[in-house]
């Protein structure tokens, strides 16, 4: 990370700007959240019917989830941009941060055949990108013996998938889509086009 605190310049002495600052970080993180045994093929119990007709019940082992060696952390990179400002004795203080995160190799539960025994497998899949805006205000109405003063805060955010592995096929999970150029884990379903009555 970089900061200029313009404000102690020769330049800004004169200035009504107590603190100005520019702010500029880099930096990259990895997340574990691998289930315990996650890439490893797992058995569970269920009861078969055995034979045709009024087949016999029978206790069976049957797969439970598949194994993945090449499982592996998710991998983020993150780029903000931030700038600090005081005027009055810093009685109005503000931060504005700008931010750019790009996370590869997420961690997604994949639908798989049904007929392999199990219907999703964990796999490194896809690459998602972040972008928003925080922006923070602080203010000292009056600082005698009342006291009186006021913070705001807002943030925006935009969430978009750019991969889903080879071939970019959209993952469903219930009402939900993930898909290439949409935020993910969207909701999806039918247009409503109103009531029709005869």
């Amino acid at each position: 990370s970089l900061g200029w605190r313009i404000s102690e310049e020769k330049f800004m002495e004169n200035s009504f700007i107590d603190n100005l600052k520019l702010r500029a970080s880099y930096g990259q993180t990895g997340n574990h959240s691998i289930p315990n045994y996650g890439s490893i093929g797992l058995l569970s119990s269920d009861r078969y019917i055995f034979g045709s007709g009024s087949g016999e019940i029978v206790n069976a082992i049957v797969p439970r989830s598949f194994a993945n060696s090449d499982l592996g952390w998710e991998k983020k990179k993150q780029y903000n941009f931030g700038l600090d400002i005081g005027i009055l004795n810093n009685r109005i203080y503000s931060e504005i941060d700008y931010y750019i995160s790009t996370t590869k190799d997420l961690l997604l539960n994949v639908p798989v055949p049904r007929i392999t025994g199990s219907g999703i497998a964990l796999e490194n899949r896809g690459e998602v990108e972040n972008k928003g805006i925080d922006l923070i205000l602080n203010t000292k109405n009056f600082i005698g013996n009342f006291k009186w003063s006021t913070s705001f805060n807002i943030s925006s955010n935009k969430n978009k998938v750019l991969e889903l592995g080879p071939d970019g096929s959209p993952i469903y999970k219930g009402a939900n889509i993930t898909q290439i150029g949409s935020p993910i884990g969207s909701y999806f379903g039918y247009v409503f086009e109103g009531i029709y009555n005869t």
